[in-house]
């Protein structure tokens, strides 16, 4: 798979990004350049350098990066793939790395899963047989845990309140038929967290 480490390489020049930028200072870098191209209605060239610089530097940082490291990373690098050459990454780049991290995850890594849970269902509309059955597994493994904990007196307790929210958005968006008998209930329920 092709990287965008040539095309950066070429593009690279006194302003160029440090190859050793620790993790916090990568983020924020990100987070400039997102916000000088938001601030303008026409993206400048010396942005779309800096997106690129940016994107080679992930794709060097991510295979020695931890799980949440990786997701982080990750979501960022579609936007500033958009900023850099006006147009999404490879889905393949993008899949590869999500399921690095979900490896990462089962080894005991600690990270967010509904980053993970959102990438996977939108694989599973796209294409559920061009998802593997263990990714399907993990999947099926996580909703039906977070349905249970949902049907549980206090409904994820355990997790802090905006996790616990955005876990119950993900619910209500999904198909629990196979979860609990009353699909319905659950979602009223979900609703009001």
């Amino acid at each position: 798979m092709q990287t965008h480490l040539a095309a950066a390489r070429q593009d690279m020049h006194t302003d160029a990004i440090p190859a050793a930028t620790s993790l916090q200072t990568s983020l924020s870098l990100a987070a400039a350049i997102l916000s000088r191209a938001r601030a303008s209605s026409a993206i400048p060239s010396a942005t779309r350098l800096q997106a690129r610089q940016w994107l080679t530097l992930a794709e060097q940082q991510l295979p020695i990066l931890a799980a949440d490291a990786i997701l982080r990373l990750l979501s960022l690098y579609t936007p500033l793939h958009h900023i850099a050459y006006s147009v999404p990454p490879s889905p393949e780049f993008i899949n590869k790395w999500h399921e690095h991290t979900l490896l990462l995850i089962a080894k005991g890594q600690k990270a967010d899963k509904l980053p993970i849970m959102r990438w996977m269902r939108s694989r599973l509309a796209d294409n559920p047989r061009a998802v593997p059955p263990r990714l399907r597994t993990w999947y099926a493994d996580v909703l039906s845990r977070w349905v249970k904990e949902s049907l549980a007196r206090t409904p994820l307790s355990r997790h802090p309140r905006a996790e616990a929210r955005a876990i119950a958005d993900f619910l209500l968006q999904e198909n629990l038929h196979a979860y609990t008998p009353d699909p319905a209930l659950l979602k009223s329920r979900l609703s009001t967290l």
